[in-house]
Formats: C-alpha cells, sequence, structure tokens
C-alpha cells in the first residue's frame, strides 16, 4: 500500500518574517539560496550521488527511478542575521521555504517521477544615507527593495539496468532529466528625501 511521507526540516530557531533581510542581497537577483531538500541540507548540500527511496533529490533527477512509494516533502529553515557598523547593531530572524516537492514511482522500480518549486534568491533590504549639503542641512538617501525568484521543476528518472544481489541490494544504471522553468520578481526603489519646509524642489 502506497504511503505518503512529510519531511519537515528546522536547522535554526524559530520561525520569524523579517523586513530586511540583508544589503548585499541588493546585488543582482539578490541572496542566492541553497538548492535542494532537507536531506541535502543536512549533508551539507552534497547528495549527487546519493540514492534514497523515500526521498526527492532535485539535484540529480535519474535518482527518482530508485523511489519505492509517494513522497511528499516540505522544508523550512530560519536564519538569524546580524549586521554592525557605526556604532549600530541590527538583528532579525527571517522563515524561509526550502522547497515544495512530489516524487511518485511508476512501473516495477523502473520509472520514477517527480515536480515542486523551491526558491532560488531571495531580496529585502532597506538601506539608508545621509548626504550633507553646504547650508547645513542633509538629504536622506533610502534604497529599498524586496522579492525573489522561484524555480518550478518536472523530471523524470529511468532505471535502464538493475539487479540485486542475495543481500537485497541493488545495483543501478539509471538516467534522467529535469525541465525547468524560473520566475519571480525583484522591486527596487531609490528616494532622496530633503529637509521639509526648506523650500526644496
Amino acid at each position: 500500500m502506497p504511503t505518503a511521507l512529510l519531511m519537515v526540516g528546522i536547522p535554526l530557531g524559530g520561525i520569524g518574517q523579517a523586513t530586511n533581510d540583508s544589503p548585499y542581497s541588493s546585488y543582482g537577483f539578490g541572496d542566492l539560496i541553497a538548492t535542494g531538500q532537507v536531506v541535502q541540507a543536512t549533508m551539507g548540500g552534497v547528495g549527487v550521488a546519493i540514492d534514497d527511496p523515500v526521498s526527492v533529490s532535485v539535484i540529480n533527477p535519474a535518482t527518482f527511478s530508485a523511489l519505492r512509494a509517494p513522497v511528499v516533502e516540505l522544508g523550512v529553515a530560519s536564519r538569524t542575521v546580524s549586521l554592525r557598523g557605526q556604532g549600530t547593531e541590527q538583528t532579525s530572524t527571517l522563515g524561509q521555504v526550502m522547497g515544495l516537492s512530489l516524487g511518485i514511482p511508476i512501473g516495477k522500480d523502473r520509472w520514477g517521477i517527480a515536480l515542486g518549486m523551491i526558491p532560488v534568491s531571495r531580496v529585502g533590504y532597506r538601506i539608508t544615507d545621509a548626504v550633507h549639503l553646504p547650508d547645513g542641512n542633509s538629504i536622506d538617501l533610502e534604497y529599498s527593495g524586496n522579492g525573489g525568484m522561484n524555480r518550478a521543476f518536472f523530471g523524470a528518472g529511468w532505471a535502464l539496468w538493475q539487479q540485486r544481489d542475495s543481500l537485497k541490494a541493488t545495483r543501478r544504471l539509471s538516467v534522467g532529466a529535469n525541465f525547468n522553468y524560473v520566475f519571480g520578481s525583484v522591486d527596487r526603489e531609490r528616494r532622496a528625501v530633503y529637509p521639509a519646509n526648506q523650500n526644496y524642489v
């Protein structure tokens, strides 16, 4: 009888929501998020050679042929960002979904398919700077951004050859492919705030 496996991983502390993530996310597509699910994250991101019958390894679609039962994986992570500079300090805790994936075995341990969505990058920053004018006033420059990119995938794996020995160990030669669609948006805003009631235009 097919069973479903739900994996929830929380590598760090509690889940929180932060308005400011990291000033480094202002570059390019933002802070890149390590792809993969809980199983790969707990091994430091490796997993190309891991043939797990109860986990979807997005980085190696050939392993989809090794699935033994329908698998549903949901990964959640939490991290704390601490920024220090010029006598100020800011600490924020934020949570993020590592991905949602579904794997389905097909046809007597020969085929397997998987689909899901995983985050690629995250943007969240708010930076303020001051420019002093010759008359003694100052202009506040505000830079902010939010958003990110995600990846939806569909993959299939096929076992070209497999053999089981007397110890029920399986030797297998498999091939697989993933089809990816990257989507999302990054919104950036720049503002110059002049002193009030100083007749600036």
